[in-house]
């Protein structure tokens, strides 16, 4: 297992699997009301103490998990039942917000974070956690953390703030009801140095660009070509432990289905303050992880300041084995969809049973910016696991250094040459020190992962294939928003790989070669003129929709040249602060039915109706929503038209 790392220093062990900022979890922009408007002093909140914590039985307990490897402890949980109907006092601020605030003071703590079993807030509230000593400020957390619903809210768990003492803050907006669900399930009580931020530290504590010096930097030389594979990637925080790796994985229906791959031994975080070993059957919930996104260098060299990073919050685990260690997550929140968008790459993958030889594996080694080592091997039977279900490569020196793996990079995808995952990293003896004959790693075969179990839970087939395709291989590809107007595309021969998203519609007479792979998406409409066509062996694919999910499917037949429409439909005024309108074409009367959701899939409101024979104009009721982006999905015959709704206020 390559999992996490721990090192001593004369004075205090310290762990390298730390804390992530706060502020790097999905939240909104703003400072707390009461910082703004409020009307009462910090005096006045009623604080809650938690008890003194025994540091000798920790010791020992740390001591023994040191012993057998399991992962560090930073912190004790103390397990409390905190919430706005039990603790804590309400106010309302001088602009008329109501205030819910609470102080947490856990004696002596280095930091403090907060893991709630139950967390629902309603769309306008938010959540802030702060320190009045350091200006330290999480949040505002939004419906947009939400991981469950109203009926059945989740757990969900933030980020550190550094101190012994912090409020908590719940701001609902004026006339609003509260219909919050808060529920404070444990307060982390962190007892040893971790990761501070600078601006935080109260001693020396290490930073970032912990991995050894041989490993080398996504963005040197070996990884130029891996450009796209690269954004698939993710460092994986347990609790805010930097914990393991993995990546975004494609899907044959190529509906961007956000599916998420790494190692089964990734599950097990019991070690890990509050944890639960994670298992598709038994515990699905990973509402506690938070993964981080192109979190690299920029170029070759290890920054002397630490990069930033897009992140998201929260998975299930739809399925795992321990036979060939993997495991498939679904994410909760999607990267795609976060303001602004993450740039991320939804990678291809191998299942055939014989990889041809070379390729890189790329990962995040003790939790450190992203990294890539090489082997150039066939890859042979397992050479430290099970040799029937694992792959074995050895590292190899290159051009900038002899990247090999480390605790940390366990989950991350190991890429054969025509840029297609065929394996995850289990673990194996490399290091930086280790000797050439040890240089190598097993990998969990995506082959045996996919039908080893009829067990939906224990196979990828099931998630992976569910449009039945029975393909061997795929390629990935970006899942984006559209971010312009493409009005015309000129003639153009296009023998690479090319992305053509427009928030309106697209022209185009070109040829797509038959090593060309086109994605073309639109909001309304998409036309292609006499001199279009995509030859035999290409990718192309034209999809009239929000552009939040790009489709692929590939040709195999040449395309006929058109000159006509495929979809036409409009949604407009769009922006909007009032009510919209949507029009399109239908070809008889029939029943239709309509929903406006948010970016997160929840559903904002339905109506049903019928069509008329020809142009039908459907009215949005938008002047009720708040400002931001909505999906507005139709349905009628057969058909399905989606449109990206902006709404300002």
């Amino acid at each position: 297992m390559k999992k996490i790392l721990l090192y001593y220093t004369s004075v205090v062990m310290t762990i390298l699997c730390t804390y992530t900022n706060g502020n790097a979890q999905l939240s909104l922009k703003g400072v707390p009301e009461s910082w703004i408007n409020g009307t009462q002093y910090e005096s006045d909140i009623p604080t809650y103490i938690t008890p003194e914590i025994n540091y000798l039985q920790l010791a020992q307990e740390d001591s023994v998990d040191e012993k057998i490897n399991n992962p560090p402890r930073f912190g004790f949980a103390n397990q409390v039942q905190i919430n706005p109907d039990n603790s804590g006092k309400w106010s309302i601020s001088s602009s008329g917000i109501k205030i819910w605030q609470i102080k947490i003071k856990c004696p002596d703590a280095l930091s403090i974070n907060f893991l709630f079993d139950k967390f629902h807030l309603q769309v306008g509230s938010k959540l802030y956690i702060y320190s009045t000593k350091t200006n330290q400020v999480i949040g505002a957390f939004s419906n947009q953390n939400n991981k469950g619903t109203f009926l059945n809210p989740r757990g969900f768990g933030t980020g550190l703030v550094y101190g012994d003492e912090v409020i908590m803050e719940l701001d609902v907006p004026k006339d609003y009801i509260n219909n919050n669900i808060l529920q404070i399930s444990a307060v982390v009580h962190g007892y040893r140095l971790i990761n501070i931020p600078d601006q935080y530290k109260t001693s020396t504590t290490p930073g970032f660009g912990v991995s050894s010096a041989c490993e080398v930097n996504i963005n040197c030389p070996e990884g130029s070509d891996w450009q796209d594979e690269k954004k698939g990637v993710a460092l994986i925080l347990v609790k805010g432990n930097r914990w393991c790796t993995g990546s975004l994985i494609n899907n044959t229906c190529r509906n961007g289905e956000i599916y998420f791959l790494t190692a089964n031994h990734c599950l097990g975080d019991q070690a890990v303050i509050g944890g639960i070993d994670k298992d598709a059957i038994s515990h699905p919930d990973a509402s506690d992880w938070t993964f981080w996104w192109n979190y690299e260098s920029q170029d070759c060299t290890n920054p002397s300041v630490e990069p930033g990073h897009g992140t998201t919050n929260g998975a299930v685990v739809v399925a795992n084995n321990s036979k060939s260690d993997f495991a498939l997550l679904r994410l909760t929140e999607n990267p795609v969809f976060q303001n602004p968008p993450l740039d991320v790459y939804f990678n291809g993958w191998n299942r055939i049973t014989s990889p041809s030889a070379g390729g890189v594996g790329i990962h995040h080694p003790s939790g450190d910016i992203k990294k890539i080592s090489t082997f150039l091997n066939v890859p042979a039977p397992g050479c430290s696991f099970n040799i029937s279900s694992h792959w074995c490569v050895n590292w190899v020196s290159t051009v900038t250094n002899y990247g090999v793996t480390e605790p940390g990079s366990s989950g991350s995808p190991i890429f054969s040459t025509d840029k297609k995952i065929f394996g995850q990293l289990h673990g194996g003896p490399s290091s930086c020190t280790a000797t050439i004959t040890d240089k190598h790693d097993d990998y969990g075969r995506f082959s045996v992962s996919w039908d080893y179990s009829s067990t939906n839970e224990r196979q990828l087939e099931h998630w992976l294939d569910p449009c039945n395709s029975g393909e061997l291989n795929i390629a990935g590809g970006y899942f984006r928003f559209c971010p312009l107007v493409v009005g015309y595309i000129s003639e153009e021969v296009i023998t690479t790989k090319k992305d053509f998203l427009a928030s309106d519609r697209i022209e185009t007479n070109s040829v797509i070669t038959n090593t060309g792979n086109v994605y073309m998406s639109a909001v309304n409409e998409i036309q292609m003129k006499d001199g279009f066509d995509a030859q035999y062996g290409s990718e192309f694919v034209a999809e009239i929709k929000n552009c939040g999910v790009i489709s692929t499917e590939r040709v195999s037949k040449p395309i006929a040249k058109s000159n006509e429409a495929i979809v036409k439909n409009k949604l407009y005024p769009n922006p909007t602060s009032g009510i919209a309108t949507l029009t399109f074409d239908a070809e008889k009367i029939d029943n239709y039915h309509l929903k406006c959701t948010d970016l997160y899939g929840k559903t904002i409101y339905e109506e049903n109706g019928t069509t008329i024979q020809g142009i039908n104009n459907v009215v949005i009721h938008s002047e009720n929503l708040l400002s931001g982006i909505y999906f507005i999905l139709l349905e009628y015959k057969g058909n399905r038209i989606t449109n990206k709704l902006v709404v300002t206020k």
